[in-house]
């Protein structure tokens, strides 16, 4: 398994300006994580599919 320690996707700005970060990159598995905030939420107060996808 290669584990990147949180580190920030290179080359995908819009990913860098969310603050996506790898954290688990191994064939046929994957964690990206990042924190959401205000701006990141729909008028239900629900995260945006666009971000989470």
């Amino acid at each position: 398994m290669t584990i990147f320690n949180e580190t920030p996707l290179p080359n995908y700005p819009f990913a860098q300006l969310l603050g996506a970060k790898i954290e688990i990159l191994k064939p046929g598995h994957s964690r990206v994580t990042l924190l959401i905030n205000d701006d990141m939420v729909n008028f239900h107060g629900i995260t945006h599919g666009g971000v989470i996808f």
